[in-house]
């Protein structure tokens, strides 16, 4: 993900896919100098490289000393140097990799990021609210047991009682999320324990026998076992009908309440995707109209 950093600071501001600079509350990256307009400047992903725009600021915008000409979009590159306003107002663009989906906290100023596949709110230990990267590219967003797809431009969201800014990224497929990684598609999920027990152990095997374990958690693994459960007893369907159960009977069967099974879901696929299985995010599908099931067909129970 593309950062900027303030000139002579190792402070970085991640860019979402498109950054409005300025001294306005809605600027994504609000600077307070005397020469900044209030909507000052544009920064935005083409799909190729990162363009910087005036806005028609009144003291100008700045790429390495050279001044842009208003409204034209001038593509610009790590390390390049940013001013807007003046000298006084600079940044450097520390790096210029493609945009991910971020969020901020619009009473705090807090910025989250997406990893891998995900971007977990308020925090990662107990996310109420969850974006998800799909097979498609596009991103979901899973709050209080609802699934829908986020928007094409920024929207805010209260999770508990903070209004966040979700700031979306343009559509890549779920490939690009680490190289060299293993896919779901390619693996076993092996199963060691019921959902009633206590200690349940999972791990992801290759075709050439080469065993990831998942990190050491087992009781979110006790939904890995109910859904593979439920995939195992569906074998006669077919793909798209194969493994689905309701949530209603997921928390009946796992005695488990709507937040904690939430943050389980969050921690299988964290843990998934933690191990190098690059579409880790969905090991756990989900639907709008409550459905559960798990995102690979090969599954093993180690009895």
């Amino acid at each position: 993900m593309a950062k900027l950093s303030p000139y002579g600071s190792e402070h970085a501001v991640p860019l979402a896919a498109s950054t409005l600079v300025g001294s306005s509350p809605l600027a994504l990256i609000r600077l307070d100098g005397e020469g900044v307009s209030e909507v000052h400047a544009l920064i935005r992903w083409e799909g190729h490289a990162w363009t910087v725009k005036d806005l028609g600021s009144r003291n100008g915008t700045f790429v390495d000393g050279s001044r842009l000409e208003p409204g034209v979009s001038t593509p610009i590159y790590e390390p390049e140097e940013l001013s807007f306003g003046g000298a006084e107002c600079r940044w450097t663009l520390v790096e210029d990799e493609p945009p991910g989906v971020l969020a901020q906290n619009l009473r705090t100023g807090e910025l989250v990021c997406a990893r891998e596949g995900m971007l977990a709110l308020p925090d990662t230990e107990e996310p109420t609210a969850v974006a998800l990267s799909q097979r498609s590219g596009a991103w979901s967003l899973e709050q209080g047991g609802a699934v829908r797809e986020l928007r094409e431009e920024s929207e805010v969201i209260v999770v508990g009682a903070e209004p966040w800014r979700i700031y979306p990224a343009l559509a890549q497929p779920t490939t690009t999320f680490g190289e060299g990684g293993w896919r779901l598609e390619y693996v076993t999920l092996v199963i060691a324990g019921e959902a009633d027990s206590p200690n349940v152990r999972c791990c992801f095997v290759d075709n050439g026998g080469i065993r990831r374990e998942l990190p050491h958690r087992p009781t979110p693994y006790r939904l890995l076992s109910l859904l593979g459960r439920a995939m195992l007893e569906d074998e006669g369907r077919g793909a798209p009908d194969r493994g689905w159960r309701h949530r209603d009977f997921v928390l009946s069967e796992l005695d488990a309440n709507s937040g904690t099974l939430d943050t389980w879901v969050f921690w299988c696929r964290k843990g998934a995707s933690g191990i190098g299985i690059t579409d880790g995010a969905l090991l756990i599908e989900r639907t709008h109209q409550g459905f559960l099931r798990l995102g690979l067909t090969d599954i093993v129970f180690d009895e």
